[in-house]
């Protein structure tokens, strides 16, 4: 059994994801990280030890890697909030029920090289716009974002592929085939798989593995929300 669980990166969703990791009874529980940013979110003395390392260890730690970090958390300040909490939990509920953790993504700064590397002037040009103005963003527009999202993911993600196709291909469509294919490995050897995936990929996923054949279940962060009186809040879910 595979369950696709869809979450945010900046939600107070906690308690319901930790619910729904719980009644599934995994063996195994997948999380959108590489091992590095686990360890991040694990260790906070180590987090900052990390980022000097890797700072120190690479040739280069592109601009669009730090960018999109500090805007997660000028969001994440905004809301009372720490980016990746709903990572921690599914981490933690999993060494709880004594089960194994996979971290199933590609490793971000890798990532981050390509995407600026690989994006036209006029892409660049439009990333660093968004860049300034989103670090203007309100708690309403926030909001609205993700109710647009909820409402017609598959515009918003068209939108994306038409002003960012360097992001959209990199960051959604290869880590898509990417952690579908880590998800389909995992359930070859272990009966009960949970996954906890930004909200963002679910369709992408879920597609995939339906191509070839893997049944899965799927809860979608409208479903976790549902669950909490709690506003909510968030940023882009990949």
């Amino acid at each position: 059994m595979i369950v696709l669980v869809g979450v945010g990166h900046v939600f107070e969703i906690q308690e319901n994801l930790k619910v729904e990791i719980v009644n599934a009874k995994p063996d195994v529980v997948c999380v959108e990280l590489d091992a590095q940013r686990a360890q991040a979110l694990l260790d906070a003395e180590r987090r900052k030890q990390s980022e000097k390392s890797t700072a120190r260890e690479r040739t280069e730690v592109p601009f669009i890697y730090n960018a999109l970090a500090m805007m997660q958390q000028n969001l994440a300040n905004k809301f009372d909030t720490t980016p990746g909490m709903e990572m921690l939990c599914a981490i933690n509920v999993a060494k709880d029920a004594n089960a194994r953790i996979e971290y199933i993504d590609v490793d971000a700064v890798t990532i981050a090289s390509r995407i600026w590397r690989e994006m036209s002037f006029v892409e660049r040009a439009k990333f660093i716009a968004s860049l300034f103005f989103g670090f203007f963003v309100t708690r309403s527009s926030v909001q609205k974002s993700i109710d647009e999202f909820m409402n017609d993911e598959e515009r918003v993600i068209q939108e994306l592929s038409r002003e960012f196709p360097t992001i959209k291909r990199i960051l959604i469509d290869e880590r898509n085939e990417y952690m579908a294919w880590r998800i389909v490995q995992t359930a070859l050897e272990h009966e009960r798989v949970v996954c906890v995936l930004g909200d963002g990929h679910i369709n992408g996923v879920s597609g995939i593995l339906s191509q070839h054949g893997v049944s899965h279940q799927i809860i979608r962060l409208r479903q976790l929300l549902s669950k909490t009186n709690s506003e909510y809040t968030c940023t882009w879910a990949w």
